[in-house]
């Protein structure tokens, strides 16, 4: 069995992670925050088999937050202790367990898994002269680009790492939005895209994604208007909102449904359902019409920008969220 407490960036946490899942094949994974941690619901996926008798996964992000408050009216609030709650999970034979931590927040980790069976992976600083440091962060950016397709120049990296303040985690972010812009032409330079990298800022369009999600309609169309109307931005665009609607309606199904590779976009998501900004019958019908858009636009019946801003519209209609 998996016992890991991994402690680091989120790019570090993100990536070590992935490759000890990726290391269980077919595995039934859940993720759990230690911010918002319901310990029934966690407890109970840890200790209960699998019906088909898939090996399961639980992954327990931002450690660095546990605290169970306990009320009493004789007493003050108490919080459990880290390393009680990790030895509470130290025993557990019917799932790989993953806990991971910020590094920041965790003084010495150590000391939090001593007398357990949990295995430390601790991110290391690195170390160098600055030049040094620069160069590797450099090529840890151009790699991050190229496992998502991207083949970037070396000035570039830097620049995107400089941009990005080193966080690798948003580097990240940049890669796939240089994915999106790229689409299936393979004519377009990644140094031509450099004019897209925003670093700390948000793109338009991740921002109207978002306005889509939330309903903030009149916010979507505005941020569309700013948008370039070209194939490259268009047709992703399209994508991108037809996923969202249709991750929404999964997260009503099950959360495992959810197609989105970082926790992050996973947990807005869940978000958006848990406080009915999409009621279920309503992002089902929207996917439907996003399908119906879609065939409409191949059949050229329909053009991507026409198309595009009718799903924003029909986003305000019975509008539930608060």
């Amino acid at each position: 069995m998996i016992k890991a407490f991994i402690v680091g960036s989120s790019y570090f946490i993100d990536t070590e992670s992935a490759k000890l899942i990726a290391s269980v094949k077919g595995a039934d994974k859940e993720t759990f925050f230690c911010d918002e941690l319901n310990k029934s619901e966690l407890y109970s996926f840890v200790n209960s088999v699998n019906l088909f008798g898939d090996p399961k996964i639980a992954l327990i992000r931002n450690a660095q937050h546990f605290a169970k408050k306990t009320k009493n009216a004789d007493k003050p609030e108490k919080a459990d202790k880290l390393d009680e709650f990790v030895k509470s999970l130290s025993s557990c034979t019917e799932t790989h367990i993953i806990i991971a931590a910020d590094k920041d927040g965790i003084k010495n980790p150590a000391d939090v898994i001593k007398g357990t069976d949990f295995k430390l992976i601790k991110e290391e600083p690195v170390k160098g002269y600055p030049d040094e440091v620069r160069r590797i962060y450099q090529s840890q950016v151009k790699q991050i680009f190229k496992e998502k397709g991207v083949n970037i120049s070396p000035e570039a990296a830097l620049q995107i790492f400089e941009q990005t303040g080193g966080d690798m985690t948003m580097a990240k972010s940049e890669a796939e939005k240089f994915a999106i812009y790229m689409g299936s032409d393979k004519n377009i330079s990644a140094d031509e895209l450099m004019a897209f990298s925003c670093g700390e800022k948000e793109e338009s369009i991740y921002k109207l994604v978002d306005a889509f999600s939330e309903k903030e309609t009149k916010e979507a169309l505005c941020l569309y208007s700013s948008i370039p109307k070209t194939d490259d931005s268009l047709f992703p665009l399209f994508s991108a909102l037809s996923k969202r609607i249709t991750n929404i309606y999964f997260s009503y199904i099950d959360e495992s449904l959810i197609n989105e590779a970082y926790d992050f976009a996973k947990r807005k998501i869940i978000d958006y359902r848990r406080r009915h900004c999409w009621r279920r019958d309503e992002a089902a019908a929207m996917i439907g019409k996003a399908a119906e858009l879609d065939l409409d636009i191949k059949t050229g019946r329909k053009l991507p920008e026409n198309a595009i801003n009718e799903l924003i519209i029909l986003s305000a209609k019975e509008n539930a969220c608060d």
